[in-house]
């Protein structure tokens, strides 16, 4: 009888090369923009964002708004 055989290792991610060209640069303004993202909006659920009680998609009106004394500035 044949063994099988051994899988194969998945590669480990945290030791994969950042990326470049174009995947990195929208990765750099990603986490660039999500700096600036404050309460209550850091904290909200996207399906809350995006979706009302029954499941349907939901309306902008929704999303909770921050006055400009609220803003924390960083």
């Amino acid at each position: 009888m044949k063994k099988k055989p051994a899988p194969r290792k998945q590669p480990d991610r945290t030791r994969r090369k950042p990326p470049t060209g174009l995947a990195g640069e929208l990765l750099r303004i990603g986490k660039e923009c999500a700096a600036h993202i404050n309460e209550p909006l850091r904290s909200v659920d996207h399906g809350d964002l995006l979706y009302d009680e029954k499941g349907l998609p939901g309306h902008a009106r929704r999303i909770p708004t921050v006055s400009p004394g609220q803003a924390k500035r960083t």
